[in-house]
């Protein structure tokens, strides 16, 4: 249900937003950010990271909009941005020392829980 809700409502905004409507854009990605967020958060694991990926998701969607011809096509345009984003993340930051949760978590796999 709440699919369909989002196919009519992208049916609806995205012309608008294609024709320059900032705000009907602003609605498209209030509708598809936290899809954005957790497709970013799964490939990079890092939760700053993944809210940097999805905002500038969103700009190049938009700065592409034009392009699109076809409103059912947007939310599967928008998630391989995503993922794209995502992975060059993840190659530029390779060889970045682990912090905060990430290390956390590294840690706890990587230590021997026997005494």
């Amino acid at each position: 249900m709440q699919t369909l809700s989002l196919d009519l409502q992208l049916r609806d905004e995205l012309p608008a937003a294609a024709n320059g409507d900032h705000h009907a854009y602003g609605r498209v990605v209030l509708a598809c950010q936290n899809t954005i967020t957790a497709i970013a958060l799964a490939i990079t694991r890092d939760v700053q990271a993944s809210e940097d990926i999805a905002q500038e998701a969103f700009i190049k969607a938009w700065q592409q909009l034009t392009q699109l011809n076809n409103a059912s096509s947007f939310l599967p345009w928008l998630r391989q941005i995503t993922r794209n984003l995502a992975r060059d993340w993840l190659r530029a930051n390779r060889n970045r020392p682990l912090s905060g949760e990430a290390a956390e978590i590294a840690i706890s796999m990587a230590a021997d829980p026997s005494p």
